[in-house]
């Protein structure tokens, strides 16, 4: 190892040092010294290799004899060929004249490399030096400074001498000097900030201008300020990379300090962690802890680690305490007092008088300096004690040393023993500090470090504008000026570490719920004061070890009900408490802004932010994982991140919506695909499956638990239902569409299960109580809502009965349902219930939803620019229920791109749909991805005309269909009523296009919401509501019932929680919980044994129109002819559209879905099928019924409908 690279180790030790010095004291033994070294060398060593060379260049550049070093405002003179540093002269005159001992160091402490002693010359050095001609100290022939008289190791040497030999017990000037590699002089260069300058016959001029020893003119300052005016020799090696790179790895000491404390501080916050229950640590994130701590110390040990790596910028400082004031010389670290009064004591009363004086510390004691120490500090530049001629401290020329009195204004003379003198005390104890040292000592201690440069008017006149200096006055005079030894303010660390780790932990908990949710952060009080749910069964001690109480969750178990009604669009969640019903808001942002009654509607809809951070806590804990709610968002927060952002690509291709729509999906539908936020990636979502909890058993996990976009929805709702503040709920109730296939509802309902356990607390698992877990179906939403509607419009129940149906127009689909409102009968009357809702014939449209017309008006202005996708090389998605068109196969897909795509036309278009907001242009300006999945800018023209025309006749469709619906139902209940009362649910049926087409039932629908309408839809929506009209009486004959039409249910601001045409479902659902006086009788239930009644209309085409065999709410089992089988061929026709009844429909109607059959040997048998569930039948050939019913069938096969 080169002398050099050991020199730059030391200096790094001496860094380490400082960094250790910048840390809290109780943290500094968290530094281990020798490891660091041992780390960082390794570091240090191929920096330094690279940095060899551009310091072997730039000494090779280099030719000058002399170099002038400027560290901070001192200069220093370097001689080249004999590697000697040459520091200035300290004194001017006879004062700086001394008599030496041989070989003593020179008390003269400036900057300089590792803190090297300057040292008296040799002999042989100093003659060497001013002889050489280009050296620039030179003055009249070989004298230094124009003076002869100067002091070397040796003793006196005349520089007049031709041959100069030394003299003991003369005296003369001196000039300090150290050895020092000029290698290590460019690195000490570089290292401390510094300047080289080689020297110039203009620099020399300067130098005697401010050095005149002769006239005593000592202007460093001056000279100093010059020489920076002067090229650096080191500004090229300094823009080097490898200079930077190893500066720039200096600088990086005090975090590396930092971190060796942060990762004992980490085995402490672990061991504090670990006494937790498992669920909460990870909540803990140790190394969060960690970070939270080295956040409040690493800038300040930076900052400070700067400070005291600073050398001292003064020759004096004083030191102040809370009530004393003292003179800190920079150059010896000594501390002098200042005298209390300037009496004359010998040496014996004066050390008597000194050892009873309080030194700095309380320990220390004041002694007297010895005859050289005093004479040089009174001889030092700007002491400011200094007062009179010559060298007089306090005006002064009598004072005692060790070896008897001095005289101040004769350097030449020896002590006197006997004899009295003014009495100064010094304490030499801070002599083997460092600067960094002192700092930090005087920050540790609360006490100042003034400059003594320059002395303020009012700090000389405390000093000497009396007998004796004034201590008070100067401590008053000082109280303003600036403290040197201000460093930046650490952190409390008062406290022990582990007490200091059970605050961060206390902390840490208060964000138990706001971590993991929008819900707001808890308050350490409420933690102290109610306890938590997650820390119940923790043993006493450690729940006194942190100062936390712990919570039964079983004191928190509310017997209260909960009502979900899961829908496409749009989740509301009640409860009813004391007899009222509320409401519940999911995923609001902040939870602490005014309740308004959109809240409660929340958004069904998933926003995968960082799919890999969010499976990691999914998949590992089974109870209140913690996913980050910045990983995963859902309801409104990620709605509004949908909406905020419908033109980003990489938002909409994260966000999940029709979560319901997707349930009905099987293994056979293609897949959905999403790719999250954070790191692009793409997965893609399984089929739904049916996985239980087994009641009474907690779940378990693993890394192959699955991704249930449902379960995780219900989890998420589940965090805001259990809110600690509000208590937990173990009974859950929901609706579902009447057209949803048992098999389905209970694959939901699984998801559910799992997905509200897991937003228990697991503490609650070992009480009784968790046993009355449940979430089960109750009703459908149609009637659900019913339950809120009739009621609320005053309807009463009648022995007869009020007849009633519902258009439940939501985001997903459109649900009928019909019934009667009635009193109950006997029986029902024995069981304890007060009124009866049956219902009957529930039916609807499978792809009427406000979200399915919206995809079909992305579809239709995608068809209406087919050049721009040609040419951008778009692919868009095909609604379900879409119609293809020539060359469809080439631009419709179904990938990612395709479905961002859509979505986001979806989203630009959703004004249009809802608002009827129209764009003035005509031109949607959007970004697409195209098949690459790179996005590409487009303008798409919007047809509005087009898109008014489809929506006008799809909501016509839809409300004939409900009309034919309702016409089924009470006949085959054998039920025509006189008077039917219809109610509109769902958010859609706000749309005042589809409640004109009720305008020949309530004319003041004309005119719904206060909507501006241009004439063409106005025109459109009259024809239709003439031609619903038209299509009742064709239906219903002469015996078209009374319709009442009331208009959807809308918000009252005075009461959040009364029920809309949304909400209303929920809150009619809290009507029909066990325990209710309302009876719900369904009767398609009764007949199919629970299961969902068959959804379809199925059989052939004859005479061009279809006639259906098997009708909706076909009883399962029960064979029907469907038609014949021509050479083993049959085509099988099936349809969801209540217009499929009436045998009218013709074989090209876009509802009607085709499929072609070939059998095996069925020449001369008839197709015959029968419905299994809503959405399967089965399917065989035979001669005849009575045949087929014996068994004697071919070709049985199972077809899934839709």
């Amino acid at each position: 190892m080169s002398e050099l690279l050991q020199q730059e180790i030391q200096h790094l030790q001496q860094q380490i040092r400082i960094g250790k010095q910048a840390a809290p004291q109780c943290l500094q033994a968290f530094v281990d010294e020798a490891a660091l070294t041992q780390s960082l060398t390794a570091e240090l060593n191929p920096l330094w290799a690279a940095y060899q060379p551009v310091l072997a260049s730039l000494s090779a550049s280099l030719k000058d004899p002399f170099y002038w070093l400027v560290l901070g405002e001192d200069a220093y003179l370097y001689e080249r060929q004999h590697q000697r540093l040459w520091c200035l002269p300290t004194g001017v005159g006879d004062f700086s004249l001394f008599k030496i001992s041989a070989g003593k160091s020179l008390p003269i402490e400036k900057r300089c490399w590792q803190g090297q002693a300057w040292k008296l010359p040799s002999v042989e050095a100093l003659v060497s030096f001013a002889q050489t001609p280009e050296n620039p100290m030179r003055r009249d022939s070989t004298r230094l400074f124009g003076q002869w008289s100067w002091l070397t190791a040796a003793g006196h040497l005349d520089l007049d001498d031709r041959q100069p030999s030394p003299t003991d017990g003369y005296k003369g000037y001196f000039l300090g000097v150290i050895r020092i590699t000029w290698d290590a002089l460019l690195r000490l260069s570089q290292q401390q900030g510094g300047c080289l300058i080689a020297n110039t016959p203009d620099l020399t001029r300067q130098l005697h201008t401010h050095y005149d020893l002769s006239d005593s003119i000592i202007d460093t300052a001056a000279f100093v300020q010059g020489l920076k005016q002067a090229p650096c020799a080191l500004a090229q090696v300094q823009a080097s990379a490898a200079f930077r790179a190893l500066d720039a790895w200096y600088h990086k000491i005090p975090v590396r300090v930092a971190h060796q404390i942060g990762a004992q501080i980490g085995r402490q916050v672990q061991q504090q962690v670990r006494r937790l229950p498992a669920s909460l640590q990870p909540l803990l994130h140790p190394k969060s802890l960690v970070t939270t701590l080295m956040a409040e110390v690493v800038p300040v040990i930076k900052a400070r680690h700067v400070q005291l790596a600073q050398a001292p910028q003064q020759a004096f400082y004083w030191l102040v305490q809370a009530e004393e004031v003292f003179l800190l010389e920079a150059r010896t670290h000594w501390v002098w007092q200042i005298p209390k009064d300037l009496e004359d004591l010998d040496t014996k009363a004066a050390q008597t008088r000194l050892s009873q004086d309080t030194g700095v510390e309380a320990h220390q004691r004041w002694q007297l300096p010895s005859a050289d120490e005093l004479h040089t500090f009174a001889q030092t530049p700007n002491n400011p004690m200094r007062q009179g001629s010559n060298a007089r401290l306090f005006n002064r020329y009598h004072w005692l040393t060790t070896a008897g009195w001095i005289n101040l204004d004769n350097a030449f003379t020896d002590p006197t023993k006997d004899g009295k003198g003014a009495c100064l005390g010094v304490i030499k104890a801070y002599g083997q500090h460092t600067w960094a040292d002192l700092l930090a000592l005087c920050a540790d201690k609360g006490w100042r470090l003034v400059a003594a440069s320059p002395v303020s008017t009012e700090t000389q006149e405390a000093l000497h504008g009396g007998d004796t200096p004034n201590l008070a006055q100067l401590q008053q005079s000082l109280q303003d000026l600036p403290n040197n030894a201000d460093l930046p303010d650490l952190p409390d660390f008062d406290q022990q570490i582990p007490a200091r780790v059970r605050a961060l932990v206390m902390q840490s908990l208060t964000h138990l719920d706001a971590e993991i949710s929008p819900l707001p952060p808890l308050t350490v009080q409420q933690m102290q004061d109610l306890g938590l749910w997650e820390l119940w069964g923790l043993p006493a001690e450690t729940l006194e070890d942190l100062a936390a109480q712990a919570r039964n969750p079983a004191l928190d178990v509310r017997a209260c009900p909960v009502a979900i009604d899961f829908g496409t669009s749009s989740t509301v969640v009640g409860y009813l408490e004391q007899g009222r019903k509320k409401l519940i808001r999911i995923g609001v942002k902040d939870f602490t802004s005014p309740v308004e009654q959109i809240h409660f509607e929340n958004p069904t809809i998933l926003e995968f932010v960082d799919i890999a951070t969010s499976m990691q806590a999914w998949q590992s804990t089974p109870y209140r994982p913690r996913i980050p709610w910045g990983a995963m968002r859902c309801s409104h927060e990620a709605l509004a991140s949908l909406r905020d952002n419908e033109g980003d690509t990489r938002i909409t291709a994260s966000i999940l919506a029709k979560m319901k729509q997707w349930a009905l999906r099987d293994t056979q539908d293609t897949s959905i695909r999403l790719c999250d936020q954070v790191q692009g990636q793409a997965f893609t979502l399984a089929p739904l499956t049916l996985r239980n909890p087994t009641k009474g058993q907690a779940l378990q996990v693993d890394s192959e638990y699955p991704l249930d976009p449902i379960e995780l929805y219900a989890y998420f709702l589940g965090l805001s239902i259990n809110w600690r503040q509000r208590g937990i709920f173990l009974q859950y109730y929901m609706t579902f569409p009447v057209a949803y296939p048992q098999a389905v509802k209970d694959k939901i309902l699984s998801s559910f299960r799992r997905g509200l356990q897991r937003s228990l607390p697991q503490t609650l698992l070992n009480s009784p109580q968790f046993d009355d877990f449940s979430v089960e179906e109750r009703a459908s939403e149609p009637a659900a809502f019913a339950a809120t509607a009739l009621p609320y419009f005053g309807i009463q129940p009648t022995a007869a009965g009020q007849a009633y149906g519902v258009f439940d127009f939501g985001g997903g689909t459109a649900d009928f349902d019909f019934g009667v409102y009635r009193e109950p009968n006997a029986e029902e009357e024995d069981q304890g219930y007060e009124e009866v809702l049956e219902h009957f014939g529930a039916a609807g449209d499978k792809f009427l939803g406000g979200e399915n017309l919206l995809e079909h008006l992305a579809y239709e202005t995608f068809k209406a620019n087919l050049d721009l996708c040609r040419s951008k090389s778009l692919a868009f998605t095909q609604p379900l229920d879409g119609e293809d068109f020539p060359g469809s196969e080439l631009l419709l897909e179904q990938t990612q791109a395709a479905a961002t795509n859509t979505q986001v036309l979806m989203g630009r278009l959703r004004a249009f749909w809802e608002k009827n907001e129209h764009n003035s242009q005509g031109i949607e300006k959007v970004k697409l991805l195209d098949r690459q999945g790179q996005e590409v800018n487009c303008e798409l023209s919007l047809p509005y005309e087009d898109l008014e025309a489809f929506l006008q006749q799809r909501l016509l469709q839809g409300v004939k269909n409900f009309f034919t619906a309702l016409h089924k139902a009470f006949t085959e209940a054998d039920l025509m009523p006189e008077k039917v009362h219809l109610f509109l649910a769902g958010n859609a049926s706000l749309s005042p296009r589809l409640q004109r087409l009720f305008a020949w039932i309530a004319p003041t629908a004309e005119g719904a919401q206060g909507e501006e309408t241009d004439e063409t839809a106005l025109a459109l929506a009259k024809a239709g509501s003439e031609e619903v009209q038209a299509w009742v009486h064709q239906i219903f004959g002469k015996s078209v019932p009374e319709f009442v039409l009331f208009q959807p249910i809308t918000e009252n601001p005075q009461d959040p929680y009364q029920a809309t045409t949304k909400t209303g479902v929920a809150l009619g659902l809290l009507d029909l919980c066990p325990g209710s006086p309302m009876a719900i009788v369904n009767r398609a239930a009764l007949t199919s044994q629970g299961e969902a009644p068959f959804n379809f209309y199925v059989g052939a085409i004859r005479r061009r129109q279809f006639q259906p065999a098997l009708k909706r709410h076909a009883p399962y089992g029960v064979w029907q002819e469907a038609g014949p089988v021509r050479e083993n061929t049959f085509t099988l026709v099936s349809s969801q559209s209540p217009a499929a009844n009436t045998g009218l429909l013709a074989q090209d109607d876009p509802t009607l879905i085709h499929q072609r059959l070939t059998f095996v040997h069925a020449q001369g048998h008839k197709v015959f099928v029968r419905p299994l569930t809503p959405y399967q039948i089965e399917l065989c050939t035979g001669v005849h019924r009575e045949a087929v019913e014996a068994g004697e069938i071919s070709n049985q096969q199972k077809i899934t409908l839709g």
